[in-house]
Formats: C-alpha cells, structure tokens, sequence
C-alpha cells in the first residue's frame, strides 16, 4: 500500500468544507491516481477513510481536512500525518468497500437557533445519498451537511453492513475472483459474517489472504464501516436538545426493548402471559415512528396497575422492567413516602416525579426518552376521594387530584409510563383507574405449576451450578406439591430447605465442632419436611379439617349414605363440569347431629387447595363493619385461585341471631346473601360453598335458604339401625360394648330421635363410669339420664 505523509491545514471556503473531501495539492493527487486503477483516491487517517481531491490552493506537503473531520480525528491544525492510499479494485482492500446496509444519522445544527426548527426526512434521505454517495462512513464519523439552507452537523450512529450472502457473487465490487497466471500463484479471499444485519458491534468481517509460497495470513475488522451507496437505509434522528425536530418516516423496529434481556436471569418466572400483555399494550405502539401513532389517532399507555396477592411479583415485576428497556433509570416511589406532614408538601412530592419528564418533553418533544415511575402501594396515596370522612384533611383527596392533572391533564405529557401496585385496587380512585390514566390492570396471580417450576428453577439455579442439589430432587414433583403457594412463599420454603441441611452439619451438644461446609447437600427430603412445615396463605386449613374429624366420621346407614353420595356428586361436578362455576350447598338440621364434621370430611374428600372456614370463633370482637370485611375478604381470595371450598359453619351465629325478638344482623345477612349467589368472573375458576345451621325455619323465612343451590337435610338418629351402627363403632378398642347390652337398650324403647354428637357424647361418659371399660345397658342407660336426654324436649334440642 501506498503511504504519504502530509501537515495538517484549514479549507479555504465552506463550499470545500461541505463537500467533506481531503483536499490534498493537484500535482500530488495526479501522481496518487496514477498509481491505482479506481476512479477515486481514497485515503485512510486514523480510522477515517476519505474521497482525495485536487486543490491548487494546497501545499505540496499538507492536507486540508474540515472542522468535522478533524473533530473525529482529533488532529491538530499543522500536525504530522501519515495517510494510507487504498485502491477500490485491489482486492487488499475489499473489506473497506463492503455496502452499508443501513446507518442511523444524529442530526443536530451547528448554530443554535431561537425556535425550534422542524424537518422530515421525506427528502432528506435522497439528498444525503446523493451528497454522500461513494462516501466511505465510520460508525462516530462527523459530517458536515446542508439542506434547506439549514447546516446541519451530521454523526454517524448504528452501521450495520450489508450481508455477506448477499453480495458474495457481486464481481463489481471484488467480492470473488481468482488470480491465475504464469506462476501459479493463487490469492484466497474470506469473509466470515455472524448473524444477519446484525449490528457493527455482533459482527465480524475478515480478510484472509494467503499464496502458496507460504505467506503471512493476516484479518482485519473493519466493522464499523462501510461505503455509502443507493439501496443505503438512512434514519434520521435528531438530538435531544430542543433546538430541532425531524419526523422520521422509516417504519423501523427502535430498540425500546434490550435484546440480551431473560425473565428468568432476572429473577422473574411463571409470568409470561402478563409480560405478553404488558408489552402488548403498553409498548407495542412505543416501537414505531410518532408520524404512524398520529396517523392512528391513538396515545400511548401512559400507565398500568399490577395487582394481586401478597408474594406474588408485583413490585419485582415493576423494577425489573426497567432494566429490559431502553429508557431513563426508573424513578421507584414507595405510596407513603409521597406523604408529608408540611402543607402542599405532598402534591410538590408528586410534581417533583415529573418534573424531569417535563424538562425532556419541551426540549425534545416526542423524541424525548420514556420515563419509568413507579409507585408502590399506591393504595396508600391514591384512595377514593372523600372516603376519608370529614374529620381528615383532605391530603389524600388533594395527591389523587394532582396525580390525575399530571397524568391526563391540561398539559399532559406523552413521555411518561407509571406503574402502580397494589393488593387492594377496590381501594383505587376509580378517576386513576380509567382510560388515558392507568388503564392497563394486571392481575398477578398465584402461580400454576408450570410457573411454580419456573420458580423452583430460579431459586435453586446456584444450588445446580454448585453441584449442591441432591441428584433425588425433581423440580417437577415439588412444583406439584406446592400448588397456591406464591413465588415469596416458594423462596421460603427453599430457605427452609436449606436451614435442615445446615442442621445436619451442626453438633448442638458441641457448637464449636468444626463444619466442613463442602459436604453440604440439599436433599429431596429437606425440601419435603420444608413443604409440611411452611404453610401457603391461600392453602387449605387442614389443621383445622384434622381436629374436626379427630374422632373420624361414622356411616349410621342409609340416610348418611345418601348424603355422602349426593355432596360426593356435587363435587364431582364443580371439578369436572365446565358449566358448572358454582355451587352452594346448605346442611342444616338439629344441633349436634354432625353437619360440621360431614362439610369438614367432605373438605378432606375434594382435596382443594383452598379451603377456608368460616366460624363464629373467629369474628369474636369483631365490630359489624369488620365482620363484612372479614367474610368478603375470604370470598375475594377464594376467586384468586383456580378451585376453592369456603365453609360458614353455624351461620346464625355469624349473623348474631337471638331467639328473642328475633334479633339479628341485617347487613351480615345481607353480605353473605350476596357473596354466596356470587360466580367467579374468571373462566378458569370455580367454588364451593358449604353452609350449616339449625335454625333452618328462620333461615327460611329471611330468604338465605333461598339463595343455597342445594339445601341438604343432616337428620337425627330414628331407627335402631343407625343407634346400633354408632354403639358399635369403636367397641372393642376404645371400649367393651356387649352386643346383648346394646340390644337391651336397643328394646328399652328409651333412646328416641337422639342427635348422633349427644349419642356418642353418652358411649364416652358410660365407658368412663364403667368397670374396666365395659358397658352394660345400665350404665348406659344411667349416663343417657344424666346427660338430660332422657326427656322429649324436642324443642330443646332443635
């Protein structure tokens, strides 16, 4: 290659200034242009590659370069230089003849103006190819460009080449070819590309030149660079700083969304479809040019609320979605730190989140960047104006109507996308939750088990790359046995896991026992002693299901049979009828004749994974108000998961029934009316209500009987059959009961009508009082006296 070494000096005019040329003296251009077979002379300084021109103004010795180029360059004026001549049909040379495929243009003016100048690119690109054709561009390579007697100072940004599948067999540019002659010698040329259209910074292009003698093989990356020429994509964009303005027409993807991004290395599984949605609606319309979005007559979404469960993911989803775009650092708010204790304090709080957003958007209009807030427990800050009462001062009232003109008002911005979370949206403002607000609601809910394995995965990944997961555990099995658990409790639970592998390791009797911690391993049987201990929120209540059937369940005969059969049914069909969305059942009858212990049995036969009691234990100091909320909310959690069973036992006492009068809680009554006729709204979910009472004739005549799908009769024991079926169930282990003696109390004729509770209740004080556990009908018959049955009170008992 041919090499001249040139000083530095300033152009003569701004016309040879525009024309971005190396201007070098006319006799020393004539010589170089002699010495290669291309039509230009091309010179490379530093990583700038130039067309050369003549000038008879220049010196024999220097090379005059504009403000631009030396900018890039950062060659001082009368600096020393080394140019090297490339020749365009050497094939030496080919890589810095590859075609640009596409280049993105920063557009910005030399000499800033007092308003703000528009452009469109409709014309422009044609004007730039035809200034710059032939032009050799680097990637950060400054041009000096004049259009619509504006100057504009042009960066070059993106290049991305031309695939080399492409243009392998295209002769003109010296992509292919063999050089045979006398010698033998042969030339071999390479280029080597990885991926297509990928950008300058994913691909590599080299040249490989060898000859038979055994020559130096050398590669070259060239790039960032490429020359410029008619099918070139050219994008338009000009610089944020308020001064200019171009309408971009190119309907090219822009890079909103980072492509190295995972859901999974970010720490974030079994949310896909919500992800899909999310970026479906919020971002999908921020992909294309502003000139489409005007052409549509839409907006943005300017916000969305992500809400659900505890545990879930909410505040996670929101944080990490900053780091999957392309935008300003997200601004992350917690709901009650926007509150103050000052006057006006707070509504500054909410105007100072906007306050960058703003800056940008008069200064870049719709170029500007997305700005990210967040804003957890928003609940917090944004309830139902007026919901506070009198007594409060309005804070609340005043952050939700500064929120709402910042969001969607006068002057409202278009740069903007906030995020809210929460557990409670019934509490939202409904103003906030409209169209042009935060119209986008997400639910996240609990995980499936396709999603609970995404979990598993995450937080066990370092346990596999550590080789400290057991070969024993599957992911799959675990995912199984942990449905309704939630992604924070499975990290729990996993934190469990490992605190009984650390046990194992420690000597308690001896603290100071050294550990060798490399021998640590979680096993499958760690992490199942952590599922039986770490109990999910929206899980069933087997600990209470296990004491109600402590004593077990007893089949008296027909009568039980047919009510097993019948709710076994009932339950067949919630799980397997897709039609069927809900279903109540009401057991009512005398008290103690077992209607509890057969809607706990039954809640042990359907195995839900939510299974929820409601008792009149549990609301005790309950005010009315805090009654309904209590109900509601067990209802409201039962529709987050797929299939649920809720059970309100002794329903007249949840509703502070009293004989006299009759007394009672209308609004109670009103609330669980409601809840119990009311069907999931999901397609997806399905639930069971059981009820109990043994005020069947008041539940009646208030209309609550009415509202039960199914109302079940529990009766008292009648025939012989069914006494005799209850005396002898535990005889023989909890006690000795003659099968003679049972037939003497069976003629006695005594035992009338007698709920199967107050039955065995009298079978545990008559094995007590009997002699070595054995019963006798006079014992029996004794203890059946003094429990009080022995009278016809029926009225007593109902």
């Amino acid at each position: 290659m041919v090499t001249v070494n040139l000083s530095c000096c300033k152009l003569q005019s701004q016309e040879l200034a525009l024309t971005n040329f190396g201007f070098i003296n006319n006799n020393l251009y004539s010589k170089l242009k002699k010495s290669i077979k291309s039509n230009e002379v091309y010179g490379e300084i530093e990583n700038l590659i130039l067309i050369l021109k003549g000038d008879n103004n220049i010196g024999k010795e220097e090379i005059a370069l504009n403000t631009c180029q030396r900018e890039f360059t950062r060659i001082q004026l009368r600096e020393k230089i080394q140019i090297t001549i490339l020749d365009k049909e050497s094939k030496e040379n080919i890589l810095y003849f590859i075609p640009l495929d596409s280049i993105e243009i920063e557009v910005s003016l030399f000499i800033k103006p007092d308003r703000l100048i528009e452009l469109s690119d409709e014309d422009m690109e044609q004007f730039f190819k035809n200034e710059f054709c032939n032009h050799i561009l680097t990637e950060g390579q400054i041009l000096a460009f004049k259009y619509n007697d504006i100057l504009l100072k042009c960066i070059i940004k993106n290049v991305k080449v031309a695939d080399f599948d492409e243009l392998k067999n295209v002769n003109k540019i010296g992509l292919t070819g063999n050089n045979n002659n006398n010698n033998n010698n042969s030339s071999t040329f390479g280029l080597e590309g990885y991926g297509k259209r990928a950008d300058s910074n994913a691909i590599k292009y080299k040249y490989q030149y060898k000859n038979n003698s055994g020559g130096n093989m050398y590669e070259n990356s060239l790039s960032d660079k490429g020359i410029l020429f008619e099918n070139t994509i050219c994008i338009f964009r000009s610089v944020n700083d308020g001064k200019l303005y171009i309408e971009s027409k190119k309907v090219l993807k822009q890079n909103i969304i980072k492509n190295d991004f995972n859901f999974e290395k970010l720490g974030i599984g079994a949310l896909d479809e919500e992800f899909k949605t999310i970026f479906r609606r919020t971002f999908a319309s921020r992909i294309y040019p502003n000139y489409i979005i005007k052409q549509l007559g839409i907006k943005h979404v300017k916000g969305m609320i992500l809400y659900g469960p505890p545990g879930t993911g909410k505040t996670l989803i929101a944080r990490q979605i900053g780091k999957t775009l392309n935008a300003r650092e997200p601004k992350i708010v917690n709901g009650p730190e926007i509150l103050n204790k000052y006057v006006g304090q707070s509504e500054e709080n909410i105007r100072n989140l906007f306050k960058d957003a703003e800056l940008e958007h008069k200064q870049s209009g719709d170029n500007s960047l997305l700005h990210i807030i967040i804003l957890d427990e928003i609940d917090a800050i944004c309830r139902q104006r007026g919901s506070s009462g009198s007594a409060g001062t309005g804070v609340n009232d005043s952050v939700v109507n500064q929120l709402l003109s910042k969001i969607d008002g006068v002057y409202s911005l278009n740069n903007i996308l906030l995020i809210g979370m929460t557990n409670r949206i019934d509490l939202i403002d409904e103003a906030l939750l409209r169209p042009g607000r935060f119209e986008l609601h997400i639910e996240i809910s609990l995980p499936n088990k396709e999603g609970r394995v995404q979990i598993f995965n995450i937080h066990t990944k370092n346990m596999k790359d550590s080789n400290k997961l057991s070969p024993d555990v599957n992911i799959l099995e675990l995912a199984e046995k942990t449905p309704n658990y939630s992604g924070a409790e499975i990290e729990g639970l996993v934190r469990n896991t490992v605190s009984y592998a650390f046990e194992r390791h420690i000597n308690f009797n001896n603290l100071t026992t050294p550990i060798n911690a490399d021998d640590i391993m979680i096993t499958r049987h760690d992490f199942l002693k952590a599922i039986k201990e770490t109990k999910p929120a929206y899980g069933s209540e087997d600990d209470i299901i296990d004491n109600l059937l402590s004593n077990g369940i007893i089949n008296y005969g027909s009568e039980y049979e047919n009510i097993e059969n019948t709710c076994k049914l009932l339950i067949k069909q919630i799980i397997d009828n897709n039609n069927t969305k809900l279903m109540s059942i009401l057991f009512y009858g005398k008290y103690s004749t077992g209607k509890t212990t057969l809607a706990a049995y039954l809640a042990k036969c359907a195995h839900f994974n939510f299974t929820k009691f409601i008792t009149p234990e549990n609301l005790i100091g309950y005010t009315e108000g805090g009654k309904i909320n209590y109900i509601n909310k067990i209802f409201e959690d039962a529709y987050k998961t797929p299939i649920s069973l809720i059970i309100l036992d002794n329903i007249e006492r949840l509703i502070d029934y009293s004989r006299i009068g009759p007394r009672f809680s209308n609004s109670i009554l009103q609330a669980i009316m409601v809840l119990i006729k009311k069907k999931p709204k999901k397609e997806n979910q399905k639930i069971l209500i059981i009820a109990t009472t043994s005020e069947y004739n008041f539940m009646k005549d208030v209309g609550l009987v009415q509202n039960f799908l199914i109302n079940i009769q529990v009766p008292v024991l009648k025939n012989k059959n069914s006494i005799r079926k209850v005396l002898l169930d535990k005889n023989g282990t909890d006690y000795i009961f003659p099968e003679q003696e049972i037939e003497k109390i069976l003629d006695s004729n005594i035992i009338k009508d007698i709920a199967i509770k107050n039955l065995l209740m009298v079978i545990d004080m008559a094995s007590e009082a009997a002699h070595d556990k054995t019963i006798t009908s006079d014992v029996f018959l004794r203890a059946f006296n003094d429990c009080g049955f022995a009278d016809d009170e029926d009225d007593m008992l109902y």
